[in-house]
């Protein structure tokens, strides 16, 4: 990184290589994040999200009603408008 000095006093100018930039691009444009940690949620809700299927596999295993979650029964569902 090089840095070059402007006349006005506390204003630089910094020129990144290559490498550099890859880095800083690598920052998201409208949350200004790095997107690595923006796509780190995805693999983390599709686990959750199987954890429940998951509950709601055993839970209709092992009760003799239908249940659509470990906590809503099939009819409750119109109550909730769902």
């Amino acid at each position: 990184m090089e840095k070059i000095k402007a006349e006005r006093p506390g204003l630089e100018v910094i020129i990144l290589t290559r490498e550099e930039r890859a880095v800083v691009e690598d920052i998201s444009s409208a949350l200004q994040m790095l997107v690595f940690i923006v796509y780190a949620w995805i693999p983390v809700g599709l686990f959750l999200a199987s954890l429940q299927f998951l509950i709601a596999v055993v839970t209709n295993l092992t009760h003799p009603d239908i249940w659509l979650s470990f906590e809503i029964k099939d009819g409750e569902a119109a109550d909730l408008r769902v």
